[in-house]
């Protein structure tokens, strides 16, 4: 799938991003995003900043959903 647009300084960007979201994320290849390729790992997810009654699975599969708007078409 095609981005958005590039993202600029993607390192800050994703992890701002996950600060927002209540996630700690660590990112792994910010020159994909920068250059504007939509392909391969970009991060990984280190710990959710609160906790929470949901289910750690529902949490990462909506954080993923929200990211996946965010980037792509």
């Amino acid at each position: 799938m095609p981005l958005k647009q590039t993202i600029p300084n993607y390192s800050e960007w994703i992890y701002d991003w996950g600060q927002s979201q209540e996630i700690e994320i660590f990112p792994l290849t910010p020159d994909r995003f920068a250059s504007g390729k939509s392909y391969g790992t970009s991060w990984v997810l280190l710990r959710f900043l609160k906790n929470s009654e949901e289910k750690i699975q529902y949490r990462i599969q909506k954080f993923y959903s929200k990211w996946r708007k965010r980037i792509l078409y």
